[in-house]
């Protein structure tokens, strides 16, 4: 389960970022989250990379759910709530973004599930 919802949070933040970058251009948050993408991608495959890549997913989720916060509160800037075309396909995937990786926050890591096996 833990790796499905690796590879659909890694595969849906690539594909946001590379949608950002021709819409909006390249930025530090786009360079950001693909590096972060990558990195979840790759875990799926070493698996030293667990405790960590869980914790960077659990990061990506609050990151998305500030800039969906953030993005819902620009759009009502001038008393009336507007989305570009494009804006709204970056916020689809934030909200799923948030939805994946605050998932991560019911994923026990492996050292605290060492420590509670360690103490029975």
């Amino acid at each position: 389960m833990v790796i499905l919802l690796k590879v659909l949070l890694s595969s849906i933040t690539l594909a946001t970022c590379f949608y950002a970058a021709g819409a909006f251009g390249i930025g530090i948050w786009t360079i950001l989250f693909f590096i972060l993408g990558v990195f979840l991608l790759l875990s799926v495959y070493f698996k030293r990379f667990y405790t960590a890549s869980v914790m960077m997913a659990r990061a990506m989720g609050v990151l998305s759910l500030v800039a969906f916060l953030l993005l819902m509160l620009a759009a009502t800037v001038g008393g009336s709530f507007n989305l570009s075309e494009s804006n709204k396909v970056v916020a689809v995937s934030l909200a799923v973004m948030t939805v994946l990786g605050c998932a991560f926050f019911l994923v026990k890591s492996k050292h605290s599930g060492e420590n509670h096996k360690s103490s029975e």
